[in-house]
């Protein structure tokens, strides 16, 4: 019961994250003004406990809950407080991670995540390409 129910709940994340990564997708796509929701209230209560669940979550390294709850706050006002800033950070954290332990893959879809929400970034540029080089360098040792 308990490996089924793990099974589940993995399912669901994975579910959850597809639909975070196509509604991050659908909103960088439209231009900054546009990015809020038309005719939407936004309760800034919630979005402050969102905000400030991810601070901590941040500022104690779990940057994959961070990136969560800055991501749910992102969606709605891109432009709250510094939530692009922090959401960015918490990307480049995560890749920095997956390209420290050589899973390059994971590092460069991670950082055009990145880039999703700030195509501007320089670091998210220039470590995409180191990851981009080492990936390739890496596929033709292997197949070399």
């Amino acid at each position: 019961f308990v490996q089924e129910r793990i099974v589940e709940l993995q399912t669901k994340q994975l579910e959850a994250e597809k639909v975070q990564e196509q509604q991050t997708r659908e909103l960088a796509q439209r231009p900054a003004t546009q990015r809020r929701p038309a005719k939407r209230s936004i309760d800034t209560s919630v979005l402050q406990l969102k905000y400030n669940e991810g601070l901590q979550f941040f500022e104690a390294g779990d940057f994959d809950n961070a990136v969560r709850r800055f991501h749910e706050v992102w969606i709605i006002a891109p432009d709250y407080h510094n939530v692009t800033e922090l959401l960015t950070k918490a990307y480049l954290f995560i890749g920095m991670t997956m390209y420290s332990e050589e899973n390059y893959r994971d590092a460069i879809v991670i950082w055009e995540r990145a880039l999703t929400i700030d195509p501007g970034n320089l670091k998210a540029k220039r470590y995409l390409l180191k990851a981009k080089e080492e990936a390739s360098r890496l596929s033709s040792v292997e197949n070399g």
